[in-house]
């Protein structure tokens, strides 16, 4: 008897997900326009610290503004009166100005629009709005690639190598949850999928 082949050796196995993969999943979001990549956690960073700081400067800033008019008017004069009317306009705008460095996020997210065909760099500004740092075509992406961590295995980032910019993350989270997101990456900006299926061959005892 002619023994047939295994049809489980013609194809590769399936990563197995384990509990903790799948808290490690890329956080995705989909909207109208496409899609957007947030990172996974917040870092504590110069710029969180910074941001803080920028928030308790204009409360007290807000604070002493109004304290200018506690202090004494002396006797009501007219120089009095403008010189407080000055100090507290100038000191209402220094606080305006910090509440909006404050009210900016410092957690870059990374929209892909698939409608208008570009990448872009965003963070939360005020009221919610999206301040936009950069944006990208799809013809400027290179390269997208799965970049295993140094510290942990299992873990990796999703890396795209932007023409004349340099690599911008989007993504991260487990190794074998990352592969999906970096086939739909380079699929919307039109690059090809190198394909792991193997190469058929037509030989043995039916072959013409």
């Amino acid at each position: 008897m002619t023994a047939h082949p295994d049809p489980y050796s013609f194809v590769s196995t399936p990563p197995v997900l384990t509990k903790s993969d799948v808290f490690m999943r890329p956080n995705v979001t989909e909207r109208f326009w496409g899609y957007e990549i947030s990172p996974s956690e917040q870092v504590i960073d110069i710029a969180v610290l910074l941001r803080a700081m920028c928030g308790f400067t204009a409360v007290t800033t807000f604070i002493v503004a109004i304290g200018v008019w506690v202090m004494p008017m002396m006797a009501f004069s007219a120089s009095a009166v403008t010189a407080k009317v000055m100090v507290s306009i100038l000191l209402m705008c220094l606080a305006f100005v910090l509440a909006r460095i404050a009210a900016r996020g410092t957690r870059v997210r990374v929209q892909i629009d698939t409608a208008a065909g570009e990448l872009r760099e965003v963070v939360d500004g005020m009221f919610g709005a999206d301040v936009v740092l950069a944006h990208y075509g799809f013809d400027s992406v290179e390269k997208i690639d799965v970049i295993p961590s140094r510290t942990n295995s299992t873990c990796g980032q999703v890396q795209i190598l932007i023409k004349g910019v340099g690599v911008l993350p989007a993504g991260e989270g487990a190794l074998v949850l990352l592969g999906a997101l970096r086939s739909r990456l380079a699929t919307d900006c039109g690059l090809d999928i190198a394909s792991n299926a193997r190469e058929a061959v037509w030989g043995g005892p039916i072959a013409a």
